[in-house]
């Protein structure tokens, strides 16, 4: 679940202040407000797991208003239950962007750095640190960074700050503080510095509202190690309009795995075609395509039987 923090407006001047001067003998503070517009800034390298989410894309589309009551009743759950839950709405109505790099520490932890954009982000960090409070947690400022704790988390804080006018950027660790954060801060894009990274990046789907890559050599495909079909890496997209269109990209180890694993999937294609418009899978040398398409009354019927959305 992407943690809820989100999104701050400042209010517009009708003249900008002059500039302050900076005593001589004093470094003036880092400006890392191009970073912040990268879309890849502040994310660290060594992720497991990276995503992202496009919440413009998200509500122009069809779907979205057809669902937008039941997604927001759910998303109050799933508030109530993590913390937050009064910041729920102002998230949903209010958050542009959401990226996020988490590393695997165990079953029961991650750390790892969460950015988000949007718009009224005083309001939203004030609103989490209340909540927090409420449930138990601590919260401390030092020297303009909000550090957090939680007792659902034990062994976990978030450190946040803001950058520029409209971005959150939260550093999550075992030891998250001002310092690490400014170490995140002044990392600038390292992800843009791995080229297997940026090959899985640069072939999104165009218009996607989700996007993810993880590292098969992380913990959480453990499992899959034994039965020969681990992947070395795994991307994908899900476009939403007035369907969804999931993609998912499996990179095996060699052609004879993405061949075992298509072949696994087109076991299941007669059965999945009474619940989805289409499910393919194809086979590019070792890398296997997954393209699963839903409509309304599908994602629909297939909510209510999972019990996550009303009719």
């Amino acid at each position: 679940m992407l943690v809820a923090l989100a999104v701050l407006a400042l209010a517009a001047c009708q003249r900008a202040p002059a500039p302050a001067t900076t005593p001589a003998n004093q470094v003036p503070a880092p400006d890392y407000r191009t970073t912040a517009d990268d879309e890849l800034g502040f994310l660290p390298a060594d992720a497991d797991l990276v995503v992202g989410f496009n919440a413009r894309t998200l509500m122009q589309s069809q779907l979205w208003h057809a669902f937008e009551p039941q997604v927001a009743a759910l998303w109050r759950q799933v508030q109530q239950q993590y913390g937050g839950a009064s910041c729920s709405d102002d998230l949903l109505k209010k958050a542009e962007r959401v990226t996020m790099a988490v590393k695997l520490v165990d079953r029961t932890k991650m750390k790892g750095v969460i950015v988000m954009r949007g718009a009224d982000m005083p309001h939203l960090i004030e609103c989490s640190t209340t909540d927090v409070k409420k449930r138990g947690g601590t919260v401390t400022v030092d020297r303009g960074v909000t550090i957090t704790t939680s007792p659902s988390a034990p062994g976990s804080a978030s450190a946040m700050t803001l950058v520029g006018p409209n971005t959150l950027v939260t550093h999550i660790d075992a030891s998250a503080n001002h310092d690490s954060l400014t170490s995140v801060l002044a990392s600038g894009t390292p992800l843009r510095n791995s080229q297997a990274f940026m090959k899985l990046y640069e072939r999104r789907e165009r218009g996607s509202s989700v996007w993810g890559m993880a590292n098969g050599s992380s913990s959480m495909f453990d499992s899959l190690a034994s039965s020969g079909m681990r992947p070395k890496s795994v991307d994908g997209t899900i476009v939403v309009t007035n369907r969804l269109v999931l993609a998912v990209r499996l990179t095996m180890g060699a052609p004879v795995e993405a061949d075992a694993v298509a072949a696994e999937i087109n076991k299941v294609k007669p059965m999945a075609g009474a619940y989805v418009t289409r499910l393919d899978a194809g086979v590019q040398g070792a890398v296997v395509e997954i393209q699963v398409e839903l409509n309304e009354n599908q994602i629909r019927s297939l909510a209510g039987m999972l019990g996550a959305i009303g009719p």
